[in-house]
């Protein structure tokens, strides 16, 4: 383990996700750079790491891997509550639900969720994607209807001649 006293390294915000994962360190360090005067930032970021993990605890934020890396996203809900306006750059993670606890042996079962991102770049290509993917399936619609209604032409077709075979004998 390192030196408690090392400067942790600047996190880079570039094309992060919410699924991104940051180190305490890391967190301790942006949430000082956004928040604490350049004087005051060795104390602070020490303030600022003691409530991170605090947070972990309690799961406030839910940890990644361990409980030394969370997701950005996890993070940027946390921030947001305790320091408004100062993360709204940062991509979120919507929480839909979570499940807490331990029952081995006594039940199981299977969840799904989805997770939105808060970025507004993210959230357009979503709906451009969505968009198209609608238009090709209109498409594919009316494509597989032409094609119902010339087999329902081509069945009736073949029942009246049947019919007129078995008239005529």
């Amino acid at each position: 383990m390192g030196s408690p006293f090392a400067v942790s390294r600047r996190i880079n915000l570039v094309g992060a996700t919410a699924e991104s994962v940051i180190t305490i360190a890391q967190a301790a360090r942006l949430v000082v750079e956004r928040t604490e005067p350049s004087g005051s930032q060795g104390i602070a970021r020490n303030t600022v790491n003691h409530r991170l993990r605090h947070a972990i605890v309690k799961q406030k934020i839910l940890a990644s891997i361990d409980h030394n890396r969370m997701y950005l996203g996890n993070f940027a809900i946390w921030a947001r509550t305790i320091w408004p306006g100062k993360f709204e750059d940062l991509p979120m993670t919507v929480i839909v639900s979570a499940a807490v606890g331990t029952a081995a042996g006594v039940c199981s079962g299977r969840g799904s969720g989805i997770a939105l991102s808060s970025s507004i770049k993210h959230c357009h290509k979503v709906i451009s994607d969505q968009h198209d993917q609608l238009f090709r399936q209109a498409a594919r619609l009316e494509t597989l209807q032409a094609e119902l209604d010339q087999a329902k032409i081509q069945s009736e077709k073949k029942k009246a001649s049947k019919r007129g075979k078995r008239f005529r004998s």
